[in-house]
Order: C-alpha cells, then sequence, then structure tokens
C-alpha cells in the first residue's frame, strides 16, 4: 500500500490513501480569426444628362420698300449675296470630384454558444479481498 505525505495526521497508525482527480477548468485566450480589408474597386458609369441648348435659324424676311428708284440706268444689275453667320450652344460635361463619404471598419463582438470536449481523469477506490501477502520470513 502507498502511504501519501496528504494523510490525515490524526490518524497516524491507519493506512489511507490519497484519491486524486483532476478538474475541467475553463480558460479562454483571444486568437486571429481572419480578417476583413475594406477597399475602393473602381467603375465608370455612363451618365446621360438632358439638357435644352440654343440654336439660331434664319428666317427670309420681306418687308415692301415702296419708292421709286430715282436713277433707274445706274443701277448695277448683278448678283449679290449676304452672308449671315449662324450660332448655336453645344453641351459638354465638366467633372468635379466631391467626397461624398466616410467609410471604416469596425470591430463588433457577438457571443457564440461553445462547447468545449476533454477528458478529466479520476481515481476510483477499488478493495481487494482476500489478497496473498508476501510475508517476508522473520529472522529471529
Amino acid at each position: 500500500m502507498r502511504r501519501d505525505e496528504d494523510a490525515s495526521a490524526d490518524r497516524p497508525d491507519d493506512a489511507s490513501i490519497v484519491r486524486h482527480v483532476e478538474e475541467a477548468i475553463l480558460d479562454r485566450r483571444v486568437v486571429e480569426n481572419g480578417r476583413a480589408r475594406l477597399r475602393t474597386v473602381v467603375e465608370e458609369r455612363p451618365v446621360s444628362v438632358p439638357v435644352d441648348v440654343e440654336v439660331e435659324r434664319f428666317d427670309v424676311v420681306h418687308e415692301p420698300v415702296g419708292r421709286v428708284v430715282s436713277n433707274p440706268e445706274a443701277l448695277a444689275w448683278e448678283e449679290q449675296s449676304i452672308e449671315l453667320t449662324l450660332h448655336a450652344q453645344t453641351a459638354t460635361l465638366r467633372k468635379r470630384v466631391v467626397a461624398r463619404e466616410r467609410v471604416a471598419l469596425e470591430r463588433g463582438v457577438d457571443t457564440e454558444a461553445a462547447t468545449v470536449v476533454d477528458d478529466v481523469r479520476v481515481e476510483q477506490i477499488a478493495v481487494d479481498r482476500d489478497v496473498e501477502r508476501d510475508v517476508a520470513p522473520v529472522d529471529g
């Protein structure tokens, strides 16, 4: 039989064994569980803006003069022409960059149920009866 140092000091004559058990103690530690990256992706989108533009036109206007030419022989009978330059508005798009919003990553914590499984050791006490004893001869 084994006599343990934890044996009771009250009964020095008793033979005893101290039974041991392992207890499960839960520890928590923080480990890396992945990464998140926030990045921008540039894409181009067509934009279409309806707009009214002004375009000059011409009209041929006839107005009666109603007078007599005083010297018709001095009149030069030749072809004449006049030109009128017409204008039109054209629409173009200018672009400017506007800071629209700030986007960030924030950490949050969720609680999830988890189960930790392991084995613990327990010493059981067994009693054997009628055990043969090794008896050493006594020198006398």
